[in-house]
């Protein structure tokens, strides 16, 4: 991949972007719709400059992921003889490998990260990648002194891997009293505070996690003093979807063309690797990972990487077909984030058309109620 650029766009409708492409002849490669509002392709490095001047103007999100220079593209030919005489290599070696550590696996921990933990077991001698020998209630015991979060440990070792169970000490528990805080994104239309002190008032727009009621009183003398915040604050709070509809969608379908290289592993160590050039204009790539012993004692692992080639039809779709279909999806997207219980008293959906899209929009209108007031 000679002088070529990596682009990310997001903001953006990736249909939007594509067409835009082809409109304004930028060649793209490798086009990958990584979210619903992002998209990746590769251009060359000459066409960048005009393609930032026509998105930049559109007030999209453009950042280059990388840069590719030239590079020297080697093909390897492996021989079934090589793979043959490897895995009788791997077979001999079998006894070896299997006093190996490979793996480390840390559970039951919340708090204390697992990084944490295999930093201190190096410290002690254990590492991946090295022959571990090791008594285990003794490891045990080191990690307990070392890690003062961590109450009790279990270490085995089985095969190539060690696990390690622990489980942490419990929080101290503390006297300290808390705010009452909005649930929801609400608009305040009612606030009833019978111990603490209000922070917001009637006609207050407030996010999800703000503070409502402060868990202090202040007396005559402007003194602070602590309390547990009570009271009953209802407001207004919406709950929201929408749907894009581009009339003229464009959509990649693979022709049945694909170039596959793979990648074999012993363990984490990369023993050899196909590289063949991909000559496709236009490609999605596939990821797949083999296990060639089905994770027996030998940890011989396969990964491919697989380029389907791809032809862009484009297919235009009025939007008046599709109109109620969309408006009652966008319902049903918004009523899903409704919790249970909760009474819709307004509902209303909208049509806007932004550039070559339409959007369509729902806005379900409920009441929350904080109450702690026994």
């Amino acid at each position: 991949m000679k002088n070529k650029v990596r682009i990310s766009v997001s903001n953006c409708s990736p249909t939007t972007v594509i067409n835009i492409l082809y409109s304004n002849g930028i060649v793209a490669q490798n086009i990958i719709k990584t979210s619903a509002t992002c998209v990746e392709f590769t251009i060359y490095k000459k066409m960048l400059a005009n393609l930032l001047g026509i998105l930049n103007e559109k007030c999209y999100n453009v950042d280059v992921v990388k840069n590719y220079g030239i590079q020297s593209v080697f093909d390897y030919v492996i021989k079934r003889l090589g793979i043959v005489v490897g895995t009788f290599i791997v077979i001999a070696s079998a006894i070896i490998f299997s006093k190996f550590t490979f793996y480390i696996n840390v559970m039951g921990n919340n708090y204390v990260s697992t990084n944490s933990i295999i930093e201190c077991i190096a410290n002690y001698g254990i590492k991946i990648g090295k022959i571990n020998t090791f008594e285990a209630d003794k490891l045990e015991k080191y990690i307990i002194e070392n890690i003062q979060d961590i109450s009790l440990v279990s270490v085995t070792s089985v095969g190539n891997t060690i696990t390690i169970n622990v489980k942490e000490k419990l929080p101290q528990i503390t006297n300290t009293y808390n705010s009452i805080t909005a649930p929801y994104n609400m608009l305040i239309t009612s606030i009833d505070v019978v111990s603490g002190t209000p922070c917001v008032k009637v006609g207050d727009i407030v996010k999800k996690g703000d503070e409502l009621i402060y868990p202090y009183y202040i007396d005559h003398n402007g003194a602070k003093s602590q309390c547990e915040a009570i009271g009953k604050v209802i407001g207004d709070t919406w709950f929201c979807a929408s749907s894009t509809f581009d009339e003229n969608s464009v959509e990649s379908v693979r022709t049945g063309k694909k170039l596959t290289n793979s990648e074999y592993y012993l363990g984490t160590k990369k023993l050899f690797a196909t590289n063949k050039h991909c000559s496709f204009d236009s490609f999605e790539i596939e990821y797949k990972k083999e296990n060639l012993f089905n994770g027996l004692f030998i940890p011989l692992n396969i990964n491919y990487t697989i380029y389907h080639e791809v032809q862009f039809v484009t297919t235009h779709r009025e939007f008046a077909d599709y109109e109620d279909k969309l408006k009652q999806e966008t319902y049903n997207k918004a009523i899903a984030c409704v919790p249970e219980g909760f009474e819709i008293i307004e509902n209303n959906t909208t049509v806007n058309k932004v550039g070559n899209n339409y959007v369509v929009s729902t806005y379900l209108k409920s009441v929350v109620e904080v109450n702690n007031v026994n």
